[in-house]
């Protein structure tokens, strides 16, 4: 099952191929991937192609933009709520409403919880699962393959009692 999401300034579709080239660009970042789990650094086209190619999941999404087509970054619902963002598009709004729109169609159509998390620190993704409606839980450790090594990690769920009560302020 395909889906595309669309907001006012973004496309959430499926990858293609051709995003390859553009993931390594943003991915090989450091700014960028120590904040992530499963994003080694640097980065290589062979893990591009794989991550486009080996995983089929219709709740991952290329966010491109609406005007120019730009990939930007992903956003997916795999073993729980997760995206990120290439740095030329952060604190300009993109990630909060690509979210807010996978968060708004996985609750319209299954209505279960949210896992999420962000590495200690990591004030941007603490912004956006707060302003959603995530709500903090335990604090763990989650291993970084950019950082090889183990990364302190908050827990958040978003329960769909939360999600409406959220919505509705």
């Amino acid at each position: 099952m395909t889906q595309i999401l669309t907001t006012k300034r973004l496309i959430l579709r499926p990858f293609r191929g051709d995003d390859a080239p553009d993931l390594v660009r943003l991915l090989n970042n450091l700014d960028v991937s120590s904040w992530l789990t499963r994003v080694s650094f640097p980065y290589s086209i062979v893990e591009a192609h794989w991550y486009i190619s080996a995983v089929s999941n219709p709740w991952r999404f290329a966010i491109t933009s609406r005007d120019t087509g730009a990939f930007m970054g992903s956003v997916e619902v795999v073993t729980e709520f997760g995206y990120w963002l290439g740095q030329p598009f952060w604190r300009q709004g993109y990630m909060s409403e690509a979210a807010n729109a996978v968060v708004n169609h996985w609750m319209g159509q299954y209505g279960d919880t949210l896992a999420s998390s962000y590495f200690l620190g990591n004030r941007g993704s603490k912004a956006i699962l707060t302003a959603l409606g995530f709500e903090p839980r335990e604090i763990t450790y989650k291993f970084s393959k950019a950082r090889d090594k183990e990364v302190k990690t908050r827990i958040l769920t978003l329960t769909p009692t939360r999600y409406h009560a959220h919505k509705a302020h």
